[in-house]
């Protein structure tokens, strides 16, 4: 496996700066192959010949249809390649759950070890990181020294989210790792429960931290960066099609195009321009065992096709918010997505994190974290929070100080939740 994953280190750091022709190219060879192999061996795709045509250029994709995450909940086994979804020769990645049952998502050997292979340009792309630094990473999911690691290169070494954030904190305060790798309310969690004291010998040995598998807003990494003086670098990924984005110097998030066509769609399904917000669908190519074609995935963002400063000329994507099943729906069908919500800690002073929720009856509580406990000005953070929601949905929330914001089941955090989308079927 390691011989195979160090065998395409090379070709992504080629295709990461290659001309915008050849990688298009790429892409419409690649969709074409992707596209035959969902039509002849997948049974979903057989019953719709919209699947067997060749596209001329990757821009002819917009003729496929959609798929979204309701049809694979609900046929499953339907997206299974009968030719390479067998034990043996696929890896399968279950979800956490977070919007209801966990799926199981399959994914054959070769693409992952080249998503694994390719993956080592996120690091060189912060132009900070060393691959002798040992990195911490606080995940839920316990994993096996890699080989390369036993030698000292780019040794990860878990820490269970499952602990105490005391447990934690004092694990990395004895270790003295230079990089961490979380979730980024863990990072938050980590430094508000930190003394001064504390804060100022984990600036004296972090490096750099990543954050991952959640939306990072503009308020959390100022808290975390200033907090510990240090750079943070986010990339974007799921189970579904491994990982889409990852951040370079610039603070620009590029999109692995060498492994997926990336689209940003308004809600007709119609392409939007450059630096709107709108649907994210993606197609990653290079998937056999479960190929999801056009894929939306539930993901809003914006597309940027100008050229980074950094060289490297994969489109970037900037995520405007997770989850667009997670809004809150007005009494006229209205929907107040995620994004109009989750910058609220950007905004009221004194607040560190907030969670938003939705019962049944379309009653909205909102909870908030002070950022200074002992001398939070509650009635002035209340009112702010109060007249922001009077003014961009028209509904007066509860609005309550809380010490502790839910996770979802895989231990993420949760901006904004609604029941009334579990009767959606989102």
């Amino acid at each position: 496996m390691l011989i195979r994953q160090l065998f395409y280190v090379l070709p992504g750091l080629y295709w990461e700066k290659a001309s915008r022709e050849k990688i298009e190219r790429r892409q419409t060879k690649m969709m074409n192959a992707f596209l035959k192999n969902a039509y002849e061996t997948v049974p979903y795709y057989k019953k719709n010949k919209d699947y067997s045509q060749e596209l001329s250029s990757v821009g002819d994709i917009k003729k496929i249809p959609i798929i979204n995450k309701a049809a694979v909940k609900k046929e499953r086994e339907a997206f299974h390649s009968e030719k390479y979804c067998k034990p043996g020769i696929t890896v399968p990645l279950r979800t956490s759950g977070t919007t209801g049952e966990p799926v199981i998502f399959y994914h054959n050997k070769s693409s992952m070890d080249y998503g694994t292979g390719v993956n080592v340009r996120k690091v060189f792309a912060t132009k900070r990181y060393s691959p002798f630094f040992t990195t911490y990473q606080i995940t839920p999911i316990p994993r096996k020294k890699l080989v390369f690691e036993k030698i000292g290169l780019f040794n990860r070494i878990p820490v269970s989210s499952h602990l105490p954030i005391e447990e934690m904190k004092k694990i990395i305060l004895e270790k003295k790792p230079k990089c961490i790798v979380s979730y980024p309310v863990y990072f938050g969690d980590l430094v508000a429960s930190m003394s001064e004291e504390e804060l100022k010998e984990m600036r004296k040995f972090i490096k750099l931290i990543f954050t991952e598998s959640e939306m990072l807003t503009d308020h959390q990494r100022a808290f975390i960066s200033d907090s510990l003086n240090t750079e943070i670098f986010d990339d974007y990924g799921s189970w579904e099609v491994l990982n889409i984005t990852y951040e370079c110097s610039h603070h620009r998030h590029h999109i692995a195009e060498d492994r997926h066509v990336l689209e940003v769609l308004d809600d007709e399904g119609n392409p939007v321009p450059d630096g709107v917000e709108g649907n994210i669908i993606v197609s990653a190519y290079l998937e056999k065992a479960m190929p999801l074609v056009r894929y939306s995935i539930g993901d809003r963002g914006i597309l940027n096709s100008e050229p980074c400063p950094c060289g490297r000329t994969f489109k970037t994507l900037k995520l405007t918010q997770g989850r667009t099943d997670y809004c809150i729906y007005l009494e006229n069908g209205t929907k107040i997505y995620t994004s109009t919500l989750i910058w609220l800690p950007g905004i009221v002073d004194g607040v560190r994190e907030i969670y938003i929720h939705q019962d049944k009856t379309r009653a909205v509580t909102v909870y908030y974290i002070p950022l200074d406990k002992e001398g939070a000005d509650n009635e002035k953070i209340e009112k702010f929070i109060l007249e922001y929601f009077i003014e961009t949905t028209g509904i007066s929330p509860q609005i309550k100080a809380t010490d502790h914001i839910p996770r979802t089941k895989g231990g993420k955090a949760r901006y904004v939740y609604s029941e009334l989308s579990e009767d959606k079927g989102s």
